[in-house]
């Protein structure tokens, strides 16, 4: 069994077991703001949101087992440090509730949100030292008029009212924007959940220890020349894009690349019947790759989730050259120059860690072995051609920031 099916047969099977132990755990990092305005960190059971509308189940940290909190036992709970959700009082057909609603805005002005009671979407504005207010969707704007009337440049009038719908993104940038009209010099902030893809875009940069064979069947006329050289290091970089869902495990990433693989190499050797001779090999490309990798997040801490990550890699090779020889003290024997197709295509497979910065910015450091199949244009000029390719594969160690 060959070395890179190894790799990749181990790492398959890191991964299915990754998966099986998440599916038994089904956890994430949480607190819970207590009534008395204790904040206790642990790990949240996750549900599906509307299964966390009146009550959820924690386990704080270092305790063994989990405790059911209902919405009018605890002030807030908090998924990491991005998703907030605080206990309020709601009507429900006719029939005040106590729930948890997501904050959609935290200001001066707060706005909170939930959709999974039987009235549809419901929201409350919170003005400073006020009640919370529930708008009421067919009224909602006229509502919003009189909460909001402080400032004259938010006052809905006939033209606004048409772009003013009862969504999480409009109302938030209502009462984000009146925030910043009312009180210009404190913060406000908006967060937004969507159900779909989130997109996060970021830059990698790292290196590479790779290195090459190279591998030509000529016809019986010249045989089979199949070589192996380890490449100087090189420095890897480029941009990439992270496909999510919120508090899913799966990914996907798409990355854009560049890489150099170079060597230059000489050395005296012996050949048959003793007889000595020189190989020289020159050798450079430049790549650009698009890996497509499909990430596994595990359950883990906010300042260390590990994942894996696999998928294809596609290729475009452009300034190469690759120049091979084998010369005796009497003639030259073999020389060639192969032209590199420009197109290639392989894989990676590799795991990593990564830590929360901020609500956006997150660091993470991977380990990578990848493997590109490139093939030439050569022809040989005596007897059938045969197929000639290089393979490059290795280790790429990288670091990346989501921005």
């Amino acid at each position: 069994m060959s070395f890179r099916l190894k790799i990749t047969l181990f790492a398959l099977f890191l991964i299915l077991t990754a998966a099986a132990g998440y599916a038994q755990t089904k956890t994430i990092d949480a607190y819970i703001v207590t009534a008395t305005n204790d904040t206790i960190q642990g790990l949240l059971e996750q549900q599906k949101e509307k299964h966390r509308l009146r009550g959820i189940s924690f386990q704080p940290a270092g305790e063994s087992g989990f405790t059911s909190y209902g919405a009018a036992q605890i002030k807030a709970y908090g998924i990491r440090d991005s998703i907030q959700y605080v206990s309020q009082e709601v009507k429900e057909d006719d029939l005040q509730q106590t729930v948890f609603m997501k904050v959609l805005v935290k200001g001066p002005v707060n706005l909170y949100a939930t959709d999974d009671l039987s009235n549809g979407d419901t929201y409350l504005v919170q003005k400073p030292g006020e009640k919370p207010h529930q708008l009421r969707k067919k009224v909602f704007l006229g509502e919003l008029n009189l909460l909001l009337s402080e400032c004259p440049e938010f006052k809905v009038d006939n033209k606004s009212a048409k772009k003013l719908k009862f969504t999480d993104e409009k109302l938030s940038s209502a009462v984000h924007a009146y925030n910043a009209c009312r009180y210009p010099q404190e913060p406000s902030q908006r967060f937004l959940f969507k159900d779909g893809p989130l997109l996060r875009f970021g830059l990698r940069v790292g290196t590479q220890f790779s290195r090459m064979e190279y591998m030509a069947n000529q016809g019986f006329t010249r045989g089979e020349v199949k070589e192996q050289f380890f490449l100087a290091p090189g420095v890897t970089g480029g941009a990439f894009v992270n496909i999510f869902k919120a508090h899913k495990p799966f990914a996907l990433q798409a990355e854009l690349l560049f890489k150099r693989y170079a060597k230059d190499y000489t050395a005296e050797e012996g050949g048959v019947s003793g007889v000595p001779y020189t190989r020289v090999v020159n050798f450079k490309t430049n790549m650009l790759q698009l890996p497509l990798l499909l990430q596994y997040k595990l359950p883990g801490k906010q300042y260390a989730q590990p994942y894996f990550i696999a998928g294809p890699v596609f290729s475009y090779t452009f300034n190469s050259n690759f120049k091979y020889g084998i010369r005796y003290t009497s003639s030259s024997v073999d020389n060639r120059t192969e032209d590199i197709s420009h197109f290639s295509f392989g894989y990676a497979i590799g795991a990593g860690i990564q830590r929360s910065l901020t609500s956006k910015n997150r660091l993470a450091l991977d380990i990578r072995y990848n493997t590109d199949y490139v093939r030439t244009y050569q022809r040989d000029p005596i007897g059938s051609p045969g197929p000639r390719r290089f393979t490059f594969s290795g280790l790429q160690l990288t670091t990346g920031i989501t921005l």
